[in-house]
C-alpha cells in the first residue's frame, strides 16, 4: 500500500466517523502498512489484526478499543498515542523497538508478549494487563516514570528493564521479575509482591519494597 492509497482509506474513515453518506469504516485486518503515517487521526475500534506495521507513524492517533492481536511491530511509533483497552496480545514474534512515550495505554492487554526494547517512557498504564509478558535481557525495555497503578503484571519476566520512579500503587507483580534492572523510586505502596524478584536490582529510594 502506498501513502496516498492510506490517505484515501483514512478520508473515508474520518467521513464515516462525521456520518457522511460516502464515508466508510476503516478495516486494516492483515494490511501492510510497513513504513506509512497514520499519524494524528481517529481510529477508534479499527481492527488491526495480522497487520503489517514496521516504521509505522501512529503518534497522536486515538486508538482506543482497538483490535491489533497478531499484528506485527518493529520500530512503531506510538508517542502520545491514545490506546485505551486496546488488544496487543500477541501469539507470534515480538514487539520489538516500538515507541510508546507518553502514550495513554490504561487497561491495554499485552499478555503474554515477548517484548524487546520497547520504550514507554512516562505511558500511562493504569490497569494494564502484562501479565507473563517477557523482556529480551539484552534489549530491555523501560517503564521510566511510567504510571502502572493497578496492573496485572503477574508473572511478567522484565529482568533487566528499568522502572525507576514509575508508579505501581496496587499492582499485582505476583511472580514478577525486575532482577537487575532499576525500580529506584519506584512506588509499590499496596503492590502485591508476593515472590517478586528484584535481586540485584538498583532500588534506591524505591516506596513498599520488604
Amino acid at each position: 500500500m502506498l501513502q496516498n492509497e492510506l490517505n484515501q482509506i483514512l478520508d473515508a474513515h474520518a467521513a464515516f466517523l462525521a456520518g457522511k453518506p460516502d464515508g466508510k469504516k476503516a478495516d486494516f485486518k492483515g494490511a501492510v502498512l510497513t513504513g506509512l503515517s497514520l499519524a494524528g487521526r481517529d481510529l477508534q475500534d479499527v481492527d488491526f489484526r495480522n497487520a503489517e506495521m514496521g516504521k509505522t507513524d501512529l503518534r497522536n492517533t486515538n486508538l482506543s478499543g482497538s483490535d491489533m492481536r497478531d499484528a506485527h511491530f518493529f520500530d512503531t511509533r506510538f508517542d502520545n498515542a491514545v490506546l485505551v483497552n486496546v488488544r496487543f496480545n500477541v501469539v507470534k514474534g515480538f514487539v520489538s523497538h516500538a515507541s510508546f512515550r507518553n502514550a495513554i495505554l490504561d487497561g491495554a492487554n499485552f499478555e503474554g508478549i515477548k517484548l524487546a526494547a520497547v520504550n514507554f517512557y512516562g505511558a500511562s498504564m493504569k490497569g494494564v494487563n502484562l501479565s507473563n509478558t517477557s523482556s529480551l535481557e539484552t534489549e530491555p525495555c523501560t517503564f521510566y516514570n511510567a504510571d502502572l497503578s493497578g496492573a496485572n503484571m503477574k508473572g511478567a519476566n522484565l529482568a533487566g528493564c528499568s522502572a525507576a520512579r514509575a508508579n505501581f500503587k496496587g499492582a499485582d507483580l505476583t511472580d514478577a521479575s525486575f532482577f537487575g534492572g532499576n525500580v529506584s523510586f519506584a512506588d509499590f505502596t499496596g503492590a502485591t509482591i508476593t515472590n517478586f524478584n528484584f535481586g540485584k536490582a538498583m532500588k534506591l529510594g524505591a516506596k513498599g519494597l520488604k
